[in-house]
């Protein structure tokens, strides 16, 4: 079976059910918020691995790495500059949370309207979302006109 096009004439491929793509990586082989945690020091540093499961030897690897002292250094820093505050724990939450948000809405077994408010979560969590204007909220345009005698 084909398909003809004006003057090309296609072969019919066999539709293939669609897979989700991987979900995004770190660059790093350390989990994104890892040094996040470190710096807040909530927790021991054995408990931080625990949860991340971590062994000590990756972790001893990882510290000798320029890469991974700076990131944990800038987020000391960021720490000390902006305190331990509920936005900054929110942050790491959100980041952490990107990755099932980005494979649900690829995800093609998922329903339009959960991809689609996983899209929205996204945007909002990127600061892409349209400013609310007083102009907007209204929806009539607002004329003002001043005379002066």
């Amino acid at each position: 079976m084909s398909i003809q096009i004006d003057d090309l004439i296609l072969p019919m491929v066999p539709e293939e059910p669609l897979t989700p793509p991987a979900p995004r990586t770190s660059p790093h082989p350390w989990p994104p918020r890892l040094p996040l945690d470190l710096a807040l020091g909530a927790e021991s540093q054995e408990q931080i691995l625990d949860r991340y499961s971590i062994s000590n030897d990756d972790f001893a690897r990882w510290a000798l790495t320029p890469a991974f002292r700076r990131a944990v250094a800038e987020a000391a820093r960021d720490v000390r500059e902006q305190g331990l505050t509920f936005k900054l724990l929110c942050q790491s939450i959100a980041q952490d949370f990107l990755q099932e948000l980005d494979a649900c809405m690829h995800d093609k077994t998922i329903g339009f309207a959960n991809r689609l408010d996983a899209f929205k979560t996204i945007s909002k969590l990127a600061g892409l979302e349209p400013k609310d204007t007083k102009e907007q909220s209204t929806g009539a345009n607002l004329v003002q006109i001043n005379i002066n005698l």
